[in-house]
């Protein structure tokens, strides 16, 4: 809430009456959508604000995407795909237009391999390690087409 600019109060929307949000403006998305949010929500959102409304702003097609890598201080860098200008606001590297995280050239924090968890069920199921763990399973080296859970 406190990141999207917004004040937490307890309760739900139900139970909370909110002061009208602040006239927002036109925000062109990455994708290419527009809608009314005020400029410091719309940076926020990764969008390109104007001084207009959505039905004055032609955000136009949405700008071609591929791999970028962002560093993660401590961890393997992360893969996600941006836009090459959003990319490298967040410091990331582009490996350019139609490229994907999937790709296994792209050399930058691949997804950890799976490996079989074991759950006190008898059930396995193949995840990375930290997904195994965060569900209460035993991991082991391997597959659950080669390790049996008992």
């Amino acid at each position: 809430c406190m990141m999207e600019g917004g004040m937490p109060h307890d309760g739900t929307c139900e139970t909370v009456e909110c002061q009208p949000p602040p006239p927002g403006s036109a925000c062109c998305l990455p994708n290419g959508e527009c809608i009314m949010l005020p400029p410091e929500h719309c940076f926020m959102e990764g969008g390109e604000p104007h001084d207009a409304t959505c039905e004055d702003v032609d955000c136009g097609p949405p700008p071609p995407i591929g791999a970028c890598c962002i560093e993660d201080p401590g961890a393997p860098g992360i893969c996600v795909m941006l836009p090459e200008e959003h990319c490298l606001a967040e410091g990331g590297f582009y490996f350019g237009d139609g490229t994907f995280c999937d790709d296994p050239n792209i050399p930058c924090g691949a997804p950890p391999e799976p490996i079989a968890c074991c759950f006190p069920d008898g059930w396995c199921e193949d995840m990375p390690l930290e997904h195994c763990m965060m569900e209460g399973g035993m991991p082991h080296d391997g597959t659950c087409e080669t390790v049996e859970c008992n």
